[in-house]
């Protein structure tokens, strides 16, 4: 398989992986509409029927916090300065798909690895990383692709695949030595970090 055929395969993988998480977040919103409605309606006829009649007619909120059974945070709807922020996380509280970095999440503290940036596609140089580290970007263009590829030249992911301008991050697990392939318009700067 010539590396233009994997690329048109990986692209229709990703296009595929889009769509399944832009229904699931449009799912959550609903699911979470509907459950305000419900706890809204069923409130009111509570209070309609113990005769109480100054119920609010809409909930405010800056923050939404969606925990599991063990109180471990799982999704965020936030209101920031500028925009809303919806976040989803992991069992271990990591952000695994996120509007942008919710400003609740506490970073950790780091070292700067290496650091890249340019315009349009292009390969990083190899680099080595302990276990627990992390790709962050920056990127001011119309689309925003990182391939991690391990220094044998074998693919282990996709750590971005963004629309439009904007910040984001990946946490990888495994120690080792990689590159990165950027795909992109416009320009960008990615940081890699060690976690502490």
């Amino acid at each position: 398989m010539t590396t233009e055929e994997r690329f048109v395969k990986l692209e229709r993988e990703l296009s595929s992986a889009k769509s399944r998480i832009h229904w699931l977040v449009v799912a959550v919103i609903i699911a979470a509409v509907m459950v305000v409605v419900w706890t809204c309606s069923s409130t009111t006829n509570t209070a309609q029927a113990e005769g109480v009649s100054d119920i609010p007619s809409a909930i405010r909120a800056r923050k939404f916090i969606l925990e599991d059974n063990n109180g471990k945070v799982r999704a965020v709807l936030a209101m920031t300065k500028n925009r809303p922020v919806l976040a989803m996380f992991d069992e271990h509280e990591r952000v695994i798909w996120s509007t942008e970095s919710p400003p609740e999440q506490k970073k950790q503290s780091s070292d700067v690895i290496a650091t890249f940036s340019g315009s349009g596609g292009k390969n990083t140089r190899p680099f080595s990383v302990p276990a627990g580290w992390e790709i962050q970007w920056d990127a001011k263009g119309d689309i925003f692709q990182l391939y991690l590829y391990k220094a044998d030249g074998s693919m282990v992911g996709v750590p971005a695949n963004q629309q439009g301008s904007g910040k984001g991050s990946s946490y990888q697990a495994n120690a080792g030595k990689y590159y990165l392939q950027v795909n992109a318009f416009g320009e960008w700067s990615i940081k890699i970090v060690k976690l502490k």
